[in-house]
């Protein structure tokens, strides 16, 4: 399971073939080495690899779809995220950042974080001049601030309301931190909160916590809408069946909802096309829409996920489809959510643990 391993949505990272501090790289320049945009990036979190699954070739009939490995990451890597040209990836028990290009994956380094800080999920933050990467610290308690240029950690927030940081995302001026609340002592989850981080100053060093909301038990990942919603995704207790997603306002960060999803639910896909929230974790799914925060019966993605092990989520909105990776399968399920259900399913490397959409989906 995912869970064992993590003890990995956005990177402007800038990186060069050389180990030296980078400039900012342009965007949208030619491609290069034959990786279009038009791609799906697979962490296997057992096999230590990065994958790469063209869909153009995937969904036009071609064989040479699939490439693994492009490169090996640092040990268990957990998250990754992409952005333009560039990506991030998140090595746990490595504590560190394998920063890469995406047209070009032979340009990569890593840049170390503090030690014993077991890094779980990573944000990047680009604001008027403004570049940094955040990523959570599991076993410091802490939100690391990483500068991408001079490869440091320039700042780190100690974080007090609540324990375990986990999943995180930056919306408007704050950025939100799914605190686990796991207890070593007790060997059991103490209640789960998010962290509401103030990251108004261009300053990162005035970054401050400024308070926190209830979430379930177990919260692990936070994703923003493009309405002015916060989904704060708790997988509950492993096993139990206590999944539910929180909605909030973004802005006045009042509850609109609580969603049971049940099972232990684990990652979110934002169908932005249809309005459709998809939570899976499991053999689970669960889907609602957006705007009226209902749920929605969509037997031919339940069908799909049944016996299965989803460990993470990625939509091809143009295509219509959802992509799901089977951890213990060790498989990559593609499932057109036009009806029809189950497309393909495709046999990746060891323990697909993350997946990242290129940027013209």
């Amino acid at each position: 399971m995912r869970n064992r391993l993590h003890r990995l949505l956005f990177g402007c990272v800038l990186l060069l073939a050389s180990c030296m501090a980078p400039d900012l790289p342009e965007q949208g320049l030619p491609l290069r080495d034959g990786y279009p945009l038009d791609e799906l990036w697979i962490v296997h979190g057992l096999a230590e690899t990065i994958g790469l699954v063209n869909c153009d070739r995937l969904f036009g009939g071609r064989s040479d779809y699939f490439a693994n490995p492009l490169f090996l990451t640092g040990r268990v890597p957990n998250r990754i995220v992409v952005d333009g040209t560039n990506g991030i990836i998140v090595n746990s028990t490595g504590h560190s950042l394998t920063l890469f290009s995406l047209r070009s994956p032979g340009q990569r380094r890593e840049i170390a974080l503090p030690g014993g800080s077991n890094p779980w999920d990573a944000a990047l933050l680009h604001r008027e001049g403004l570049f940094r990467i955040l990523v959570t610290a599991f076993m410091r308690n802490s939100l690391c601030v990483v500068d991408p240029v001079s490869g440091r950690v320039e700042h780190e927030i100690m974080l007090t309301n609540g324990s375990r940081p986990e999943g995180l995302a930056i919306v408007g001026t704050r950025a939100w931190v799914a605190m686990s609340g796991w207890n070593f002592s007790s060997g059991d989850y103490d209640p789960g909160r998010v962290s509401l981080i103030d990251i108004s100053a261009n300053d990162p060093r005035q970054w401050k916590e400024t308070g926190w909301l209830a979430a379930g038990s177990n919260p692990q990942t936070i994703f923003g809408d493009t309405s002015g919603q916060v989904h704060v995704l708790s997988t509950g207790r492993y096993n139990t069946g206590s999944g539910v997603v929180r909605v909030f306002d973004a802005e006045t960060l009042v509850l609109k909802k609580e969603i049971a999803t049940g099972g232990s639910p684990q990652a979110l896909a934002f169908d932005v096309t249809a309005g459709i929230m998809h939570a899976a974790g499991g053999a689970m799914h669960a889907a609602y829409d957006v705007a009226t925060l209902e749920t929605l019966a969509l037997p031919e993605v339940e069908a799909a996920f049944r016996a299965r092990d989803i460990s993470a989520l990625a939509i091809d909105t143009g295509r219509r489809i959802l992509f799901a990776a089977d951890f213990s399968g060790d498989q990559l399920l593609a499932i057109a959510l036009d009806g029809t259900g189950l497309v393909r399913s495709l046999q990746v490397a060891d323990g697909p643990v993350a997946l990242a959409a290129g940027t013209t989906w």
